[in-house]
């Protein structure tokens, strides 16, 4: 009977000892894979009265916090600060009838074969076909009023596929086989606050300010 109580209770140290090994073994791998995150862009830039801070951070696929990643995850960083007198809106807020998220993130190609990556206002192509919808695609974005900051995070995986409101339009853009460049765009718009009526999340939700829209973007990012 004691022989039999202490072979149950080596059985369980044992048992235990493997548990926290295994872990202490992925503890160490979760802090390997961080430690493994790639800064490969950060930049500061000027647009009239905004101030932008871009950085892009990479941490390749494998096993963090204990899920298995099949692919490489890029994280953006950026912050707009307004130092002048006037207001605007950032397009950071996808479309009402497509996506409502702050990490709604759109991938398309362009005319010199490198491929943007945005956050900002999309309208109906008038020179596609495009379905019917019964929800029309509305671009919403967060209010940035004079001397205030916006600070977000978003992030997305590799390899990048074509992502926009209005993808299923045809004829279809397409993506070049092997994307070599590419850069991060911020769309704005200046607008007028007594103007301008927020919806029930304190989002700016417009079509009409897309002609005011402007890029705020990263230099051209040379990919390996």
């Amino acid at each position: 009977m004691k022989i039999g109580l202490v072979f149950l209770l080596l059985i369980t140290s044992l048992v235990s000892d493997c548990r926290k090994q295994s872990r202490a073994e992925l503890k160490q791998e979760n802090s390997n894979r961080v430690a493994e995150m790639q800064e490969v862009y950060s930049t500061k830039r000027q647009f009239g009265d905004l101030e932008v801070f871009f950085k892009a951070k990479i941490i390749p696929k494998g096993v963090r916090d204990g899920i298995n990643y099949a692919n490489d995850n890029v994280y953006i960083d950026y912050e707009i600060k307004n130092s002048g007198g006037r207001s605007f809106v950032v397009f950071n807020r996808g479309h009402l009838g497509f996506d409502e998220t702050s990490n709604a993130v759109y991938v398309e190609p362009q005319p010199d074969g490198s491929v943007e990556i945005s956050q900002k206002a999309f309208v109906e192509p008038k020179n596609k076909r495009c379905p019917l919808r019964l929800i029309p695609i509305v671009p919403r974005g967060s209010l940035l009023k004079a001397k205030q900051t916006i600070a977000e995070q978003l992030n997305f995986e590799l390899p990048l596929k074509l992502r926009t409101p209005y993808a299923d339009c045809s004829p279809q853009l397409e993506m070049p086989t092997t994307v070599t460049q590419t850069k991060f765009c911020l769309g704005v718009a200046e607008i007028d606050v007594k103007q301008v009526q927020l919806d029930a999340d304190g989002l700016v939700q417009s079509s009409s300010l897309f002609s005011k829209q402007n890029l705020l973007c990263t230099d051209v990012i040379k990919l390996k």
